[in-house]
């Protein structure tokens, strides 16, 4: 098998890991709690500021699929984007080979764990893809710095 095979299925195996680990710590009102992001009920307007997230699981939980295991399948595809992401972020400060930054980046898979499983049971469908996003908005910051916005004079 070629490298990026290799990569690809480390990596799925450890984000399916993750997510088995993460459907352990759940407490027993997850699948109530999906249900009622994806047909954007409860918590009143802070719902609404988060869309993507409820929409994509909800489309997976269109197809039969339990509310809950439809939102591991999300949290799964997602957290092998943010090890792509983190390999490419790594990679990208020019101190990391490719090998090394692939290697490397489920390094952050720790913290995860350790703030997701261990210590905490109130888990929501935006946490993985946040983390995803902010990872993805400090590799652009990185590489095409935002002009100041104000001048102070």
């Amino acid at each position: 098998m070629k490298a990026g095979t290799w990569k690809l299925l480390a990596y799925l195996i450890l984000a399916v890991t993750f997510v088995a680990l993460l459907s352990m710590s759940m407490d027993m009102h997850f699948e109530e709690m999906v249900t009622q992001r994806i047909n954007f009920q409860g918590w009143g307007g802070h719902t609404l500021a988060r869309v993507v997230s409820p929409v994509l699981v909800g489309l997976i939980h269109s197809t039969g699929i339990p509310a809950a295991t439809s939102a591991f399948i999300y949290i799964a595809v997602v957290t092998v984007l943010l090890l792509y992401a983190y390999s490419d972020f790594l990679c990208s400060s020019k101190f990391l080979s490719k090998d090394t930054a692939a290697l490397a980046a489920p390094l952050v898979l720790i913290p995860m764990v350790w703030n997701y499983v261990l210590l905490s049971s109130a888990h929501y469908i935006d946490d993985v893809p946040a983390i995803l996003l902010f990872v993805l908005g400090t590799r652009l910051l990185i590489e095409r710095p935002a002009p100041p916005y104000y001048s102070i004079s």
